[in-house]
């Protein structure tokens, strides 16, 4: 039988062989966007490259201007929008009511433009419709908006999967012998949701109750090892739909932890026996026995106390923590 280190390190293994297809979907996911992006920008500056030479001269100084102003009002509104679709379809029919009101021929076709473009009026930029390339001029401007956006849009992806690569090099290089620092239980419980967060998004609402974000002494390594395990299996529990809340405070010296998720629950004659080694109530092959063992066995050496309380649609795990060890002082 396996006991403390190898016991842990036995589990540690395993979830982190859970977590591989779930992780590397998570950085799947960014690649995708990024390649998506820079094929984007490749193409819309090789547009830009046809077409800005042969039209800037073209303009006159007014309107290089406002050719200018319209494009630095259109990332700004790009941060801005959140437009739904059905807004961004009577948006368009506004502006194309508002361009055949000034004899624009092309109403049909300026409207779709400026809508992409995220532009809301038409008067600022009247010296740019009027003119004869009118439509070339909005082309030119949306591949400038368009390599703008792309690019904003891997800078986005790169933190999503640089905060992936940490949360799980954080989880992964855990050492169960670690002195006690000072650390944040939040910090961790986010390690936890970010190495589940695909899962998560498939139809898990997490409701966030951060009360109190004070540091206390402990192994911030092992603990995240709690939150793991805690949230694998509230997953499992709500078969990946449902609502999990996490609340941390502080009460009487101690720092509190409560995860609850909405899943099937755990049968009361079942309920007692959750902590033991080897114990499991999911299906032969799904599961060790050993997590909530171990959850217990980090929260006991960290001075701590964890019980759960559960009923069908509703299973509650309190940890409770000593904000100072038995014995030490501030």
């Amino acid at each position: 039988m396996l006991y403390g280190v190898e016991l842990w390190r036995v589990r540690r293994h395993a979830a982190l062989g859970q977590l591989t297809a779930s992780v590397a979907h998570e950085i799947n996911t960014p690649l995708g966007v990024i390649r998506g992006a820079s094929t984007n920008i490749a193409a819309a500056f090789s547009s830009s490259l046809q077409q800005l030479p042969c039209l800037w001269p073209q303009l006159s100084a007014q309107q290089q201007s406002d050719f200018l102003a319209l494009i630095q009002d259109s990332q700004q509104q790009q941060q801005r929008s959140t437009r739904a679709t059905r807004a961004e379809r009577q948006l368009r029919r506004q502006l194309e009511a508002e361009l055949t009101s000034q004899g624009l021929e092309t109403a049909e076709t300026l409207a779709a433009q400026l809508a992409l473009l995220g532009l809301s009026a038409t008067q600022p930029y009247a010296s740019l419709l009027q003119h004869p390339e009118h439509l070339t001029i909005l082309e030119a401007a949306y591949s400038l908006v368009l390599q703008h956006r792309n690019t904003q849009s891997i800078q986005q992806e790169v933190d999503r999967a640089a905060k992936i690569v940490f949360a799980l090099k954080t989880y992964s290089h855990q050492d169960y012998a670690a002195e006690k620092t000072l650390a944040s239980l939040t910090d961790g419980i986010e390690v936890a949701l970010t190495l589940y967060q695909h899962r998560l998004r498939q139809g898990i609402e997490v409701i966030r109750d951060y009360r109190d974000s004070s540091q206390l002494l402990c192994n911030p390594d092992q603990l995240t090892q709690v939150w793991v395990n805690l949230v694998d299996n509230a997953i499992y529990a709500m078969n990946q739909q449902g609502t999990l809340e996490i609340a941390v405070f502080q009460q009487d010296e101690q720092m509190v932890v409560e995860l609850t998720d909405s899943g099937c629950g755990i049968p009361a004659e079942l309920a007692a026996r959750v902590f033991e080694p080897f114990f499991t109530t999911k299906p032969q092959g799904e599961g060790s026995g050993l997590g909530l063992d171990i959850v217990r066995q980090i929260i006991e050496k960290h001075g701590g106390q964890i019980g759960v309380c559960s009923q069908s649609g509703r299973t509650r795990f309190t940890i409770q923590l000593p904000l100072l060890a038995a014995g030490e002082t501030p």
